[in-house]
Order: structure tokens, then sequence, then C-alpha cells
């Protein structure tokens, strides 16, 4: 009798145990995830106890969540370990592959992410052979557990409360969390999210970053403060109105292209990027600042074809997949407008990044894209550069009007820890050893490539009799998993914004080009440097872009750290940088006040 009162004590106290060490242990855990090992959780414990508590608080709400669905403290606590595994591992495989955390925007990019996850069947089927051991487990030892559920009546009021109480936090969810912060020290650092998650925790880190994604409407948006800002530059063109040449325009966006000898380990046996170099010695050059690091070329893309800074949105946003929802300013219509023949080009499928739509509200004539090419040249895992300057090329022999051509490669797109090319150029013994060295070659093979392209594209501009411009750049740098920690370069990452975040280009034509104002620009100040040497028409938009331009050049991640000329100038950039946020709500989201000065010269005329 003794003996089954005892082990009636035992699952009782079991029972309630287990789910206080899950709840307690859950963020120490997603902790261990994602440093990859690489760092001791209690070492954070120790260091960041505030950030810890507000962990246990979500992990504990997750949990009340389920036990009041399920009626049962043993499902509740499955379900949260449940949730916390899979997390964790989505969490440290992106931390891996581009050493980026996992954001609550990454839930809209499933489809992107399956495609890159195919690559990695085998780590992915482990994963799941191991959760479903331990789903199996831990339903074998139910019958040793109490599940301690509610009558229906008490069910019903904990509910009400529960519910009562979570709405009143979501509506008041600015003033709870400042609260907390302010009670634990606790600092949201949006700018710098890898900085973030290491001090605050995944779960606490997730929640700010989804109270962040909602975009307020500015204090001062209205027709007259947006249309202010744009009417000391609505004056008459006074300028010549002689033809312009109309060259033809070719932008390529190289994934991941970027100068990897800053962090080669070794002696290259040829330098991978030599006719990019070489034509940015001859002709015009600037780096540029990248919104993006390791990934998300659509953020990069955006700025690029809308001459709007990304650095307004909240982390994780990405513009293209939920708020290009109607027609766009952009620089497509600003050609479009000048009688060019517009047409976009990917190595890749359509859908990815919701391009489809997204071009369509640019205003691109033509999308071509994976779906459409006819039995393209494949390398490695996607279709060549090769094959995207043969795509280029042939757009722009079709004459008739002149053309503006966007194009966007893939072959050098990760991941580059996997065995990806059947023979490389210049094979490279870096002495880092596995996938360290692995992902160096199939890279630097990538980058051999995507100069090779780049040469097919100069020697196109070389022998047509067609003014033509050539814009040559990299989006991002690339996400590298093992090969930054290798070299060395992981601490200069998350503390050096700057130098993670800058890209080079490259500038040719068959005509004289005028000398850029700026060695390195953010990327949105991209299109009106385009402008410069088309001799385009243009919109009153990229007036106020120069302006602001001139006076910030750069717009650093951080919003703390914008890059201002002189003290003199800091109240000049405020303004203008407050104007640029504006500008961006009245676009994507406002009612559009400023759309007749998003509309170049020749359209309005």
């Amino acid at each position: 009798m003794s003996s089954l009162k005892s082990d009636k004590t035992l699952k009782i106290v079991i029972s309630i145990l287990l789910p206080l060490v899950v709840i307690i242990s859950v963020p120490l855990f997603l902790q261990a995830f994602h440093c990859n090992g690489g760092e001791n959780p209690f070492w954070w414990y120790l260091h960041f106890k505030g950030s810890y508590y507000c962990n246990v608080l979500v992990v504990l709400f997750l949990y009340l969540l389920c036990y009041l669905i399920f009626n049962s403290t043993y499902t509740a606590t499955i379900g949260i370990l449940g949730i916390s595994i899979i997390l964790g591992l989505i969490d440290s495989q992106k931390m891996r592959i581009l050493n980026q955390p996992l954001i609550p925007g990454d839930f809209l990019f499933i489809r992107q992410s399956l495609v890159i996850a195919k690559l990695y069947v085998l780590p992915v089927a482990g994963v799941l052979i191991l959760f479903a051991l331990m789903l199996f487990f831990l339903y074998r030892a139910k019958k040793n557990m109490y599940q301690f559920s509610l009558p229906v009546i008490v069910r019903i009021v904990v509910a009400i409360v529960f519910v009562t109480g979570t709405t009143l936090i979501v509506k008041n969810h600015k003033k709870v969390i400042k609260s907390l912060n302010r009670y634990y020290g606790i600092n949201n650092e949006y700018w710098n999210q890898l900085g973030n998650y290491h001090k605050n925790g995944v779960l606490y880190t997730f929640i700010l970053n989804i109270a962040s994604l909602n975009i307020d409407k500015p204090r001062q948006y209205n027709r007259e403060n947006v249309e202010s800002i744009f009417n000391k530059w609505a004056k008459p063109d006074t300028t010549s109105t002689k033809k312009q040449m109309s060259p033809d325009v070719i932008v390529v966006l190289s994934e991941s292209f970027w100068d990897i000898t800053q962090i080669s380990p070794v002696k290259l046996p040829c330098d991978p990027i030599r006719n990019v170099r070489k034509a940015s010695k001859k002709f015009p050059s600037t780096r540029l600042i990248s919104p993006s690091f390791g990934g998300n070329t659509c953020n990069a893309e955006f700025e690029i074809l809308t001459g709007l800074s990304h650095n307004y949105f909240p982390p994780g946003v990405m513009a293209y997949n939920q708020f290009i929802t109607r027609p766009v300013p952009s620089l497509v219509r600003v050609f479009k407008e000048n009688g060019y023949r517009t047409t976009g080009v990917h190595t890749f499928k359509q859908w990815f990044w919701n391009r489809t739509n997204v071009y369509r509200h640019f205003g691109f004539d033509s999308f071509i894209s994976q779906e459409t090419m006819e039995n393209p040249e494949y390398k490695g895992f996607y279709i060549s550069d090769k094959e995207l300057a043969k795509q280029i090329i042939s757009t722009a022999s079709e004459k008739g009007q002149p053309d503006f051509i966007f194009a966007i490669s893939m072959q050098n797109h990760g991941p580059y820890d996997l065995k990806r090319y059947d023979t490389l150029d210049h094979p490279v013994s870096t002495g880092l050893g596995g996938e360290a060295d692995r992902e160096f070659n199939n890279y630097f093979q990538g980058l051999i490539d995507a100069d090779k392209s780049f040469k097919m594209l100069t020697r196109y501009v070389d022998t047509t009799k067609t003014p033509t411009l050539l814009v040559f750049f990299g989006d991002h740098l690339p996400g590298f998993s093992h090969l930054y920690e290798k070299v060395g370069c992981k601490e200069r990452i998350s503390k050096d914004t700057l130098w993670s975040h800058t890209t080079p280009s490259a500038w040719y034509a068959n005509y004289p080009l005028k000398q850029l104002p700026d060695t390195m620009i953010s990327m949105f100040f991209l299109p009106l440097f385009i402008t410069m040497q088309t001799g385009v028409s243009t919109p009153v938009y990229y007036q106020f872009l120069n302006a602001l331009r001139e006076t910030q050049p750069l717009f650093k991640l951080s919003s703390e750290e914008l890059v201002v000329a002189t003290n003199e100038t800091a109240s000049t950039c405020d303004s203008l940088s407050q104007s640029c946020r504006l500008c961006v709500y009245d676009v994507l989201f406002g009612k559009q006040y400023a759309s007749r000065f998003y509309k170049s010269n020749s359209a309005v005329q």
C-alpha cells in the first residue's frame, strides 16, 4: 500500500516539476541553439538575467495558452518542447547559413526557404527523425504522468481571464514592452539584430520584432507637408530641349558579388574579379552600402529600383512581399516615361520574392525568367552567369527603341558549403579544412564566372553601335556558414556594419561618362547616378534625392548612426531624413500625395 502511495507521490512530483523545468530551461536551450554551441547559455543567464526573465515570461505565456487549449499539463509541456525545438533548429540553421537570426518576417517566405532547404535534404531528414523519436519516447512516458485537467467551468473562467489579459497586453504592447525594458534594463537594438538576439534572447527579441512590425503613420503626414518637400524644386524645366542621346542602359545585380581578397587566408592563383577591377580604374565607379548582409537580395533591389531607403522599415521587413501592393514610382517608370522599353531578367523563378507582382507594379514591360528561358545553361545549382549575359545581349540587340534592362544573376547564390561544381578553374588550398575550404572554393569559382559574364557584356558594349551604359554591382556580402569564423571576421561583421554592408560596383560605357560625385553611397542613391550618366528627364523627386545625397550620402543601418558631412549640416540632414521618411510612407502606405513629383518631366509635359 505504501509502495503504491509513494509511486503516486512520485508521479505527482514529476508531473509538477517537468513543466517547471521545461519553462525555465527553454530560454537557455534556445540560446544554445542560436549560438550553435559557440557560447555557454549559462554565461548568457549570468550576464543578462533581466533578458532571461523576459524570455521565461514568453515561455510561460505559451505554456498557459497550450494548457487552456488542450486542458492537459502534459500536452502543454510537449507543445512547448515541440515549438522550441522547431524554432531553435530554424534559427540555428539560419545563423549557420546566413549569420542572421530568425525574425518574424521569415515566416512570410516559407516557400523561398523550402527552395534552399532542398539542398540540405539529409540534414533536414536527420533532424525530423530525431524530432519524431523524441515525441515517441515522450508519448510512451505519458502513462506515468498526471494530466491535471481543469473542470469545464473553471477552464472557461480562466480562459476568459487569459483572453482579456492578453487583449489588454496586445492593445498596450508598446507600454508593456517599454515598462519591461526599463525595469530589467533591456535595450532593444533593432538596428543590430545579431547583438539583439545575443543579449536579449531568442524568444523575447522575436516578440520585440513582432511589436515593431507595425508601420505607424508619421505625425507630420498630410498633403501640405508632403507637397512642401518638393515645391522648392518644382520649377519649369529651362534646360535645352534638344534630343537626348537615349543610350541603352544595362543594370546587373550580381548575386553576392564581393571582393573575396579582403579575407583570403592565402595567396590566390589569380584575381577573380580582374575585369571588374580593370573597368573600375578606367571608368568612374562607386562603392555601395547595402541594406542587406548575406541574403535578402530583395531589400537591395527595392532601394535600387525605387530610390527609397529601406532604413525606415522595422527589422525583418521585406517590402517586396509585404508592401508592394499597388503601382509604385520607380527607376523603371522613369526610363519608360522617357520612351524606353523596360525588361527584367532573372535566372531563377519569377515567384521568388514575389517578383511577378512587384515587377508589374514597378512598370516593367516584360520579365524574362527561368520559366521563360529555352534550354538555359546551368552551372552548379543554378543557371549560369554566362547564360544571363547571353540573355541580356539578346534582349539589347532587339532594336526599335532604347532599352532599360535590369538583370539579376543566381549562379553564385548560397549555400556554399555543399559540393556544387564538378571542376574548378583555379582550386585553392586554403588550409581551413572541411566546409570552410569548400565555401571558399565554391564562391571563388562563382566570382570568376561572374567576372567572365561582365567581360562578355563589356565586349558587347564595345562592339555595338548603340550608345550603351553598363552598371554592374553586388547586392550584399556572401552568406558563409563557416568561412567568416575561420578567417576571424565574425566579430568584425557584428561590430563594423559599414564594412559588412559595402559592395563593389563597376561602370562601363562606349561613350564618355561623367565623374561620379561620391565614391561611396547608400544603394537608394544609385538611380540618381544612373540617370546622371544617361541624360534622361528625371522627376522632381530626384532633385530632392540629390539634395539628400549632398548632406548624407551614407545611411548606416542604425538610425542613431546616420553619417553627416559636418556638424553644420546636421539640422539640414535631419530635416531631409524626416522628409525622406514621409516620402517612403506616402508611396507605400499613404495616399500618394506626391505622385506627380515622381513623374519625369517628359511625362508631365
